[in-house]
């Protein structure tokens, strides 16, 4: 089935709600899905795999304490960025408008990718904005230029790394993306030289996956769509007298 922008991050937000978010949380959250989605980056497929894992835990805000060091380094305790994302990215903006550039560290965190959205947003606001996070076979790179609409992003091919660095992420925010490439580079792992090019994807790619998705409606899998329906039911009301008798005409 195909479903347009509205439709998704609408099923988006009752979905999100119905794991457990909190308002704000579960608007950033339906919001960080969509733009992956529309942007061609599968945020549905990585939302599939993601979604037994957001439904095995409780979800509430938390206020972020950093960890004793001279770095902002924050650990989730194995939440998902779509969950602590807002709250990552407007303390490195913060930091960064105050010191004209900052690095914030995550540990322990699920769902990386997401964080897109949230550089995307801050990247509209007037600030150069970086992520990197190494999986188990690769290690990406996302960044913006100030007021770009669009990221570069650039994966390269690696293998064996630590596991607890691929749930590691870190995100860089600054007045000039110069600033940024040099915090990037000095935590580049050792064997940076042997990585190459990198397979990237540039504006290009993303405008035109945003057209796409916008004129041609989103393919939905039908089996995500009974999830969101099973998600949704958890915070419709129930029907009875005293409902009705509040709804009105």
């Amino acid at each position: 089935m195909k479903v347009s922008k509205n439709e998704l991050i609408a099923a988006l937000k009752k979905s999100f709600e119905g794991l457990g978010f909190q308002y704000g949380d579960y608007l950033d959250a339906a919001n960080m899905v969509a733009w992956a989605q529309m942007h061609g980056l599968d945020g549905l497929g990585q939302l599939s795999l993601a979604l037994p894992f957001l439904d095995a835990k409780p979800h509430s805000s938390r206020a972020l304490e950093p960890a004793p060091s001279e770095f902002w380094v924050f650990d989730v305790e194995g939440d998902s960025i779509l969950l602590c994302g807002s709250q990552i990215v407007d303390i490195a903006c913060s930091v960064a408008r105050r010191q004209s550039a900052a690095c914030v560290r995550v540990d322990n965190c699920h769902n990386r990718l997401f964080v897109i959205e949230r550089l995307a947003n801050a990247a509209q606001r007037g600030l150069a904005t970086m992520a990197c996070w190494s999986t188990s076979r690769t290690f990406e790179v996302v960044a913006f230029e100030a007021h770009a609409r669009y990221p570069k992003v650039t994966s390269f091919a690696m293998d064996k790394r630590d596991a607890a660095t691929r749930q590691s992420l870190f995100v860089f925010c600054g007045l000039a993306t110069e600033d940024l490439q040099v915090m990037l580079e000095s935590l580049m792992p050792d064997d940076w030289s042997e990585f190459g090019s990198g397979n990237e994807l540039n504006g290009d790619f993303f405008r035109s996956a945003y057209d796409a998705a916008l004129d041609g409606g989103i393919d939905m899998p039908a089996s995500l769509w009974s999830s969101f329906d099973r998600l949704t039911a958890r915070v419709l009301v129930e029907s009875t007298e005293s409902s009705r008798a509040g709804a009105g005409e």
